[in-house]
């Protein structure tokens, strides 16, 4: 079928038949199950509906139907082309058509299916963060887990880095786990997992295992509920690890596993990076064939396989090179090593480990250096073999894949040598942490100098996590979250078991903030808690306390005046024996082993304390540990300061947002009022057509009345005086005559008009439907408009089907008509312009539909997208508020349920489109 293209859409013919709309409501609703459970059927629902759009006509729904055939073109027709540009196509029709409610479900779509297959796959991360804003806000909980699954995939999969990847987690994960999305969770914790494997946290870095996930379990929790699309992702996951840290077998068992249940995962990114992978494994363990039913039959089945997945994989990377070339090269590459292509493989590696390197993916760029290396340890020439180690060694470190770096040290370690043994790695506040030959780990930067450090990448990546948690703290800037972020942060990285956070208020010093394992706390359950797990250790956490600190029994008051006076560290090794503290009753009484209390400054003023407390060994507070954490205290005191004045912002903030809420009241009843002014001033036309059209008969029967009895006092008194003459007799009963039918027929017309003007008066505040004959009751309100449009040289034309019934609320479409009528004579025409205006009836199918025209000056381009919004006039001067049209707007689509659209052009008058439902 051909699409239109994004300049004919404006043209495209409006979809007006309620049983076509309602069957595409209908398909747009199958789609996603069908697409998940039943893809073999999707293409009939794709084709049916964009079928639909072609041959009727778009409608606000339009932008569903064009994002979905987008992906029937990728996945079944496997036209990337045609795919993107139906997606460009949604993207256009949901501005054109304002449709809000489909927002978030197509540019879910767009960013999971169809945008990675040409644009940069980067290009989805702002779409699928913005998107989990904006169901966050609309209150979609649905697809706040659709969002943050696919954004939590991509993250992965596009190489951001680790560090980031588990920020992001501990932000929207906690949000699964609030909204209650289980199958959101629990798909999103495999990836984290992969995370947590590649930096070293978990127990075995082939074993998805936690406290809070364990694969096993997983594995069949997921069969159990029949979760194809979490099954395969998690095979998915083990292929990736086991085949990074060289479980060959277990790699090749996972992704031919995964293909079971590649159909829960159709269309996604993941099916690419499964066809990546379990190619790698299937070459990785080609030459060898040891593992059980190998022989050369299988491998040459294996071969086969590759090289079937090449071909998918050729064709992504035609149409989206920056996300797919450097993988088809890499797998290139490796089947030339195995083929003994020697020459091709050189060229080959270095084009993956190039195209990686352009586009960002950094995990696959450390990945392509590790094989090349391996490669040419093969071929026996250790000396390339190690430039190209080196490369990955760092590329791994800058993803803050600490286990893999580690592995690299273990397995080469005669090629890593050098590094490990010369490497220093300074930390200097202008630079970033740079190694002897000038590889810049830009991700591993500190604020200020500590000290210089000989040590591999692999410690250095724990001073990383150091530097990170500083960053953690740089970006609170509310004091609660500050607060919580700073206590954990210090606690995990000085070893102490108890924190406390002092700050001054009013005078004295006070615990703000007390952070104590759960082994030392006294079951102190005051205040805001919250338990977590960090290495095995549960913490508690009371924020927001503000204790004075001479009646605080969890704390030494002496050392903390120590340090509020002197403003200097103060390190205990053993508490108990300082002699200092020999009169300190809190010293006698819980007899603390290690102590150790620090200022916290800013600009050389003392504006907190830090006090932390070990009870399980004497001397824990070491020089490194007080060097991270005096680091730590200096990032502390600028986002204390940072907060407080946020703090205050906030309040000031607050004051704003009542005084605005306070005047959006006021508006909101000012709207009221002036759209009550706006109906009345319409009424008041109306009372003033019904006095000056009945004025007329009325005026013409008093004037007969009169005459005729004028003409009876004389006839009586002459016939009284015996006067009476038979031509006086004849005159007077001409007289009578003529009068008496003059009467008559001016108040039977008087008569009929305040019949209709009564109808229609009855019909403004008519709140039930009723069925009418439409253009007769037209005729009706058009009478009520003459005395208006006598007024001005302007005339009226009523055309259309005479037999036409509508069950509605007539009352709305007297005060429609009325307001159409009234701004074409205000807005339309000049003073002495004469203008035609024209109201045409008629039925298409199950709707009717009104066109009223007029020939006037029209509506500039500029103008016409905001016709209908309330207060929009160009006639403000004149004192006309804006509301009229608004006012016909919210009648013809809340009350009468139909549809409104203007076509206007400069020098060519204006045309309004209404349809409405027959009823």
């Amino acid at each position: 079928m051909k699409l239109p293209s994004l300049t004919d859409l404006a043209t495209m013919p409006t979809m007006t038949n309620p049983e076509q709309l309602a069957a595409i409501r209908i398909l747009l609703t199958l789609a996603p199950p069908v697409h998940r459970v039943k893809p073999n059927l999707y293409p009939y629902v794709a084709l049916t509906m964009i079928g639909l759009c072609l041959n009727h006509g778009h409608s606000s729904l339009a932008a569903g139907v064009y994002v979905i055939y987008g992906v029937f073109l990728r996945e079944f027709i496997h036209d990337m082309e045609s795919s993107y540009h139906s997606g460009q196509i949604a993207l256009r029709l949901l501005e054109q058509y304002q449709a809000k409610t489909l927002t978030s479900k197509v540019h879910l779509i767009f960013s999971v299916f169809i945008c990675p297959g040409k644009e940069h796959g980067r290009a989805t991360l702002n779409l699928l963060r913005e998107g989990i804003q904006r169901v966050r806000e609309e209150g979609n909980i649905e697809y706040v887990g659709y969002f943050i699954m696919a954004y939590f995939t991509h993250l992965y999969l596009l190489g951001e880095s680790l560090v980031v990847i588990n920020q992001e987690a501990s932000k929207y994960m906690e949000l699964l786990v609030i909204t209650q999305q289980k199958y959101c969770l629990l798909y999103t914790n495999i990836w984290k997992h992969v995370t947590l494997s590649f930096q070293g946290l978990l127990a075995d870095n082939c074993q998805l295992v936690s406290d809070e996930f364990n694969e096993h379990e997983m594995f069949n929790h997921f069969h159990e509920t029949n979760n194809y699309q979490s099954l395969f992702t998690l095979h998915l996951a083990k292929l990736i690890i086991c085949y990074t840290f060289h479980d060959y077998q277990q790699a090749v068992i996972h992704g031919s596993k995964a293909i079971q249940y590649e159909d829960g995962a159709f269309g996604l990114l993941v099916v690419v990076t499964h066809n990546f992978y379990y190619s790698l494994s299937l070459l990785a363990q080609y030459p060898n064939c040891d593992w059980p039913t190998a022989n050369r039959t299988q491998q040459e089945h294996d071969l086969n396989q590759v090289k079937v997945n090449q071909q998918t994989m050729g064709n992504w990377a035609n149409h989206a090179p920056s996300n797919f070339q450097h993988k088809y090269n890499l797998v290139a590459a490796e089947i030339a090593r195995v083929v003994g292509d020697t020459l091709d493989a050189m060229e080959l590696y270095d084009l993956a480990i190039a195209g990686a390197k352009d586009n960002e993916y950094l995990h696959e760029e450390a990945l392509a250096n590790e094989l090349a290396a391996r490669f040419y340890l093969e071929r026996g020439k250790p000396k390339i073999a190690q430039v190209y180690l080196t490369d990955a060694y760092y590329a791994y470190a800058r993803w803050g894949a600490k286990a893999k770096v580690e592995d690299l040290e273990k397995r080469y370690p005669e090629l890593l040598a050098v590094i490990q043994q010369q490497q220093t790695i300074s930390i200097d506040p202008s630079n970033s942490i740079t190694t002897s030959n000038s590889q810049s780990l830009s991700t591993l930067s500190l604020i200020q100098t500590i000290s210089s450090h000989t040590l591999s990448v692999s410690d250095a990546l724990d001073l990383a996590t150091v530097i990170k948690a500083s960053q953690a703290i740089a970006r609170e800037i509310q004091l609660e979250q500050l607060f919580s972020t700073l206590m954990k942060v210090i606690i995990e990285n000085a070893g102490a078991e108890k924190c406390a956070l002092i700050l001054p208020k009013a005078g004295e010093w006070v615990i703000d903030a007390y952070y104590i394992t759960q082994s030392m706390s006294k079951g102190n359950s005051e205040g805001n808690s919250e338990g977590n797990s960090e290495s095995d250790q549960q913490f508690s956490l009371t924020v927001l306390q503000s204790i004075p600190v001479v009646k605080s029994e969890d704390i030494s008051v002496s050392v903390i005046n120590y340090v509020a006076h002197s403003s200097e560290t103060l390190v205990l090794d053993n508490a108990t024996v300082e002699t200092m503290l020999a009169a300190d009753l809190y010293i006698i009484e819980q007899q603390p082993k290690s102590i150790l209390c620090t200022p916290i400054l800013n600009h050389g003023q003392l504006i907190g304390i830090v006090y932390l407390e070990n009870n399980q060994c004497t001397g824990a507070f070491t020089k490194d540990r007080l060097e991270i954490l005096e680091l730590l205290c200096s990032q502390a005191a600028i986002s204390l300061e940072n907060a407080n004045l946020y703090n205050t912002l906030e309040e000031k903030v607050a004051e704003r947002t009542q005084e605005l809420s306070e005047t959006l009241e006021d508006l909101k009843a000012t709207q009221k009022q002036l759209v009550e002014s706006e109906t009345k001033a319409v009424l008041s036309s109306f009372v003033a057509g019904v006095t000056d059209e009945i004025s007329t008969p009325v005026g013409n029967g008093i004037t007969a009345a009169s005459t005729l009895a004028d003409e009876t006092i004389g006839f009586l008194r002459n016939f009284q005086e015996g006067k009476l003459k038979r031509s006086a007799l004849k005159n007077y009963l001409e007289v009578a005559q003529e009068s008496s039918e003059l009467i008559l027929s001016n108040l039977q017309r008087a008569g009929e008009l305040v019949q209709n003007f009564r109808q229609v008066a009855v019909d403004q505040d008519d709140l039930e439907k009723r069925r009418l004959s439409l253009k007769r009751y037209l005729e009706e309100v058009l009478l009520t408009l003459e005395p208006k449009l006598k007024q001005t040289p302007h005339s009226l034309t009523l055309e259309g089907d005479d037999t036409v019934t509508i069950n509605t609320y007539p009352g709305a479409i007297w005060k429609i008509i009325t307001h159409l009528v009234i701004n074409s004579i205000i807005h339309g025409y000049q003073p002495s312009e004469q203008g035609q205006l024209t109201l045409t009836v008629e039925r298409i199918q199950d709707q009717v539909m009104l066109k009223y025209h007029d020939d006037g000056c029209g509506i500039p381009i500029e103008h016409v997208g905001k016709i209908f919004e309330p207060f929009f006039t160009t006639a403000r001067p004149q004192g006309r508020t804006g509301l009229g049209l608004h006012i016909v707007y919210n009648l013809v689509t809340q009350k009468l349920l139909g549809q409104i659209e203007v076509k206007s052009e400069v020098g060519q008058g204006t045309e309004f489109i209404i349809t409405l439902p027959i009823g």
